[in-house]
């Protein structure tokens, strides 16, 4: 029963990544913008790559590591809204990965596949497998980090494996990555010796620091400027304190956030409370650091003054061990029905894909318009005349067409309502 349960949810989490109609799109508010640097990145030789190139300066907002992931892809597969796609598929598939292995590890099969499923049902997870944002290669180093916390105590081994896992989420996102000391200290209210937690928190912060200093020298034998202070000071302390765009005071920002995109989860919690003296020790354990993890994300992001709903999606693979525990202890029965409601799903899936989920959603029709026009319009002036913020449609028309967008109203030499790309016209 168990393997069979694992294969659903295996193939459901697949068709969550794979079973996808339409052309593959830059659909994030950031992704090409992202895509833009990374294409730069690729342009370019490697011996340059210190300094990642944004608009007419250097890049400040975020750790390189994401982009030179990126910049890698496109140097091997090109430069496509495709590609980009892709390498977000690959981070999805590989998180599946290391939630199942590690809740496996942990609590045993059952609860490895149903953390599977409890992915499957996270509109966050949905929305990432086809997002190159930096939430989902965060979202892998952190769950790798968190998997080497679950196994601190068998072997010293790990240890170096959440030194180096959590090093590489702080170079994709920085102090995000701060969040990962909930997995020490529930490695360590589990049975790790304090020793060895403790040489696991300082071999994060000893490589941190040794990574950051190198970069920082070879930024100046370069002739560059240094990268920590102003990232510290433009970036994180502005977006904590003050909030540089979407400013919001309010500490409830994320609960309309939990209820939309993590909604799976949320429900998960009286049940769990339900089920909670009937579970084992291990699925506890899995559940309690799944919870842990996720308050350590939303927690952070609910005080700082900059808030975006995509910026607690980091908290995916800690929903999933939360559901995947849950749905273990849930009665007999039901768990046998799983693999058949789990079959069901995929096809449900498929068949909503099939009909077009996107066909009312002319923000979405937009950009599959936009990605099936080939264009090089060498820097010529294009109407924005669609649902797309001048944001987006500015790092879009440049990253496919090489264009600069204009208001719809405005003179322009080119113009796309959404469905064609019209022109060229006389100013």
């Amino acid at each position: 029963m168990t393997r069979l349960v694992t294969a659903a949810a295996a193939a459901l989490v697949g068709v969550m990544i794979l079973g996808r109609v339409g052309p593959l799109t830059l659909s994030g508010i950031d992704a090409a913008c992202y895509a833009r640097i990374a294409e730069d990145l690729a342009a370019r030789p490697f011996t340059t790559w210190l300094d990642v190139q944004w608009m007419d300066g250097s890049f400040y907002e975020h750790p390189p590591l994401g982009l030179w992931l990126e910049g890698l892809w496109f140097s091997l597969f090109g430069s496509t809204a495709g590609a980009a796609v892709w390498l977000a598929r690959v981070y999805a598939g590989l998180t599946a990965w290391v939630v199942w292995w590690g809740a496996r590890g942990l609590a045993g099969p059952l609860e490895g596949a149903f953390s599977l499923v409890g992915l499957a049902t996270l509109a966050s997870f949905q929305r990432e497998t086809q997002n190159p944002m930096l939430e989902a290669p965060l979202a892998l180093a952190c769950a790798v980090a968190l998997v080497c916390c679950m196994r601190l105590s068998t072997s010293r081994a790990w240890v170096f494996g959440f030194v180096v896992a959590a090093t590489a989420a702080v170079w994709i996102k920085g102090i995000v990555a701060l969040a990962l000391g909930v997995g020490l200290l529930w490695a360590w209210g589990r049975g790790t010796s304090w020793r060895r937690a403790l040489a696991a928190l300082a071999g994060w912060v000893a490589l941190v620091g040794v990574t950051m200093v190198a970069f920082e020298a070879l930024r100046s034998a370069q002739g560059l400027g240094p990268y920590l202070e102003p990232y510290l000071r433009k970036h994180v302390l502005v977006a904590f304190a003050e909030g540089r765009h979407n400013r919001s005071p309010s500490p409830w920002f994320h609960l309309p956030t939990l209820v939309r995109w993590h909604l799976s989860a949320l429900l998960a919690l009286p049940i769990l409370a339900w089920r909670w003296r009937t579970m084992r020790v291990e699925t506890r354990q899995l559940a309690v650091l799944g919870v842990a993890w996720v308050v350590a994300v939303v927690l952070p992001f609910s005080l700082a003054q900059q808030k975006s709903e995509w910026h607690i999606n980091v908290l995916i693979p800690g929903a999933a061990w939360l559901l995947g525990a849950t749905l273990a202890a849930l009665p007999a029965l039901l768990i046998r029905a799983a693999p058949w409601v789990l079959a069901a799903s995929c096809v449900g899936w498929g068949a909503i894909e099939a009909r077009g989920t996107w066909s009312g959603n002319h923000r979405q029709l937009a950009l599959n318009a936009l990605t099936t026009t080939p264009a090089n319009l060498h820097g010529a002036t294009v109407a924005n005349c669609t649902p797309l913020t001048p944001w987006v449609a500015g790092h879009l028309f440049a990253f496919h067409w090489k264009a600069t967008p204009v208001g719809c109203d405005e003179p322009a030499t080119w113009r796309f309502d959404g469905v064609a790309l019209q022109g060229p016209f006389q100013k």
